[in-house]
Order: structure tokens, then C-alpha cells, then sequence
């Protein structure tokens, strides 16, 4: 029985030693907040030059931004356990929930477009719906990114 405890605290200890050496989350982080960026401009583009090119490319590049944001949440919550015992403070909630409400919210605006790829031409709910998801994911993504960096940065730090 020892042993086996022995063991799960060594597996622990080398993870925590691994996420520390190789820092995944902000490594990850990154791109998926660039992709809501750039897909969320698009969009904005596509109101003025409405072309299945822009379309497609604001499709495609939001179907990656949410596919890599869901690969960002793991190390992100693998580092809120090794670093912050899965503490419930405030930063945390709003990273959490703002996190998984992107990620919902991205899987109905990918099934919107999927079902029909016209529907961003129109002026129906659905087509509403779609674009109003792809510009509000940046600002989700801005918030937790902003609370990712009141995590990172203390006050003692900015000057």
C-alpha cells in the first residue's frame, strides 16, 4: 500500500516538474487567441466585401481557433492544479466559465456554418447568431487573456 502512494506521489512530483520545465499552457495559449482575432476581423471585412472566400477563410480560421482553445484549456487547468491547487478564486471562475462558454458557443456557430455555408449572406437569426459569435469570442478571449496575465503579472510588478 506504501508503495503504491509512493508511486503516485513520484508520478505527481515528475509532473509537476515536467509542467514546470516546459510551461505548456502559455505556450498553447497563444495561437488560439490570435485565431479569434484574426477570424473576428475577418468578419468584419466580410460586412463590407461579403465573398465566400472571406466565408470560408472566417470559417476556417474560427473552426481552428476553437479546436486549438480546447487544447489550450487542458495544460490550463493542469496548471491551475500544480500551481493553484484548483483554488476557486475569482480569476479563476471568470477564466473558467468564459473558457467553456467560448468553446459552446464555438461549437454552435461551427454548426451553423456547417449546415448551411450560405447562411452568413443572409439577415436571418441563424446568420446573426454566426456573427455574433465569431466577433464576441474575441472579446471572451481578451477577458480570460486578461485575467491570465493579472495571474501572471502581480501588482508589484507593474510600475
Amino acid at each position: 500500500m506504501r508503495d503504491e502512494e509512493d508511486r503516485q506521489a513520484q508520478k505527481k512530483t515528475n509532473l509537476v516538474n515536467w509542467y514546470k520545465k516546459y510551461h505548456p499552457h502559455p505556450m498553447f495559449v497563444h495561437f488560439p487567441i490570435a485565431l479569434h482575432f484574426f477570424a473576428g476581423g475577418l468578419d468584419l471585412l466580410f460586412f463590407f466585401l461579403p465573398k465566400s472566400s472571406f466565408a470560408s477563410a472566417i470559417f476556417y480560421t474560427f473552426f481552428m481557433a476553437i479546436v486549438t482553445g480546447f487544447f489550450a484549456m487542458i495544460p490550463g487547468i493542469f496548471s491551475w492544479w500544480i500551481n493553484y491547487k484548483l483554488s476557486w478564486t475569482r480569476i479563476f471562475i471568470i477564466k473558467l466559465l468564459l473558457s467553456v462558454l467560448n468553446f459552446l458557443l464555438g461549437l454552435v456557430a461551427i454548426n451553423i456554418y456547417w449546415q448551411n455555408p450560405e447562411v452568413v449572406f443572409s439577415l436571418s437569426m441563424q446568420s446573426i447568431l454566426y456573427h455574433v459569435i465569431v466577433l464576441s469570442t474575441m472579446v471572451f478571449v481578451a477577458i480570460v487573456g486578461y485575467y491570465g496575465a493579472k495571474l501572471t503579472w502581480s501588482k508589484k510588478d507593474i510600475k
